[in-house]
């Protein structure tokens, strides 16, 4: 927290430093109030930090918006990264959404290239007044791990661990443990069970399919052997007839004589 500064463009509505007693606990904390006007913005500004070689970086802070009513407040925060060799300022990420009266955990992932400053820029953007709190905030080295709050979780969908991968709709599952797990293969891999539903449906499906075709082809093969055996039936009539006729003409002469 020391080696963030507060810019103000004027007015009240600035960062100021508050401690909670309770936690016994430093933090920074804004205030939007009937005087704050729409579009009004207040900065914390980070010390130069030198680049090490690793571009891919994280910042992790605790946020939460304080409001004694129901009503979430009209504030946003923008974060960027300002390279300090060419003043180029890169926006990282806007969080629009944040944990009422609860401190959650908060972290995004960008990159740089050069020496930076971090910029988190508190916005009024509304007619709901409050305030917003941030702590603990810090910065690390390659990407942020997946065991805390992304910025695109609203507050009702915030979760206190880490979140479940589903896995339907796939021929595998991308596991917390990096792993392809097959589906319908028995095994329940995912921690959702996805990799095996349906499959039962599937195989009775199938097995209702196949029957079909075998009946189909059954009712095929006895209308083709049924299609043999009438001009058979004639032809043997036809032969029978003729060898009968052939002995009454040769009984006939016999007698004659």
């Amino acid at each position: 927290m020391c080696s963030f500064t507060p810019m103000s463009r004027g007015g009240d509505f600035e960062w100021v430093l508050h401690s909670d007693e309770a936690e016994d606990n430093s933090y920074v904390f804004i205030q939007a109030t009937n005087t704050t006007n729409i579009n009004d913005a207040a900065v914390l500004l980070s010390e130069v930090i030198s680049f090490n070689q690793i571009k891919v970086k994280c910042l992790q802070f605790r946020a939460q918006l304080r409001s004694s009513l129901p009503t979430q407040p009209s504030l946003q925060l923008h974060i960027y990264s300002r390279d300090v060799s060419t003043s180029l300022r890169n926006e990282i990420e806007t969080l629009k959404t944040f944990s009422l009266n609860k401190w959650t955990v908060y972290q995004v992932t960008f990159e740089v290239l050069s020496d930076f400053e971090l910029f988190l820029e508190s916005v009024y953007t509304g007619h709901s007044i409050g305030g917003l709190a941030l702590d603990d905030i810090s910065l690390k080295d390659n990407p942020c791990s997946p065991t805390t709050v992304s910025p695109s979780q609203t507050p009702s969908s915030l979760p206190a661990t880490e979140p479940t991968q589903r896995c339907a709709g796939s021929t595998s599952c991308q596991l917390v443990q990096n792993r392809c797990a097959q589906q319908c293969d028995g095994i329940k891999d995912c921690t959702d069970g996805s990799d095996e539903l349906n499959c039962v449906a599937s195989t009775v499906s199938t097995s209702k399919s196949m029957s079909h075709v075998t009946n189909k082809q059954q009712s095929q093969s006895d209308e083709s052997s049924d299609s043999w055996k009438l001009p058979v039936g004639l032809v043997l009539g036809a032969l029978f007839g003729t060898v009968v006729t052939a002995l009454i003409i040769v009984f006939i002469r016999r007698r004659r004589r």
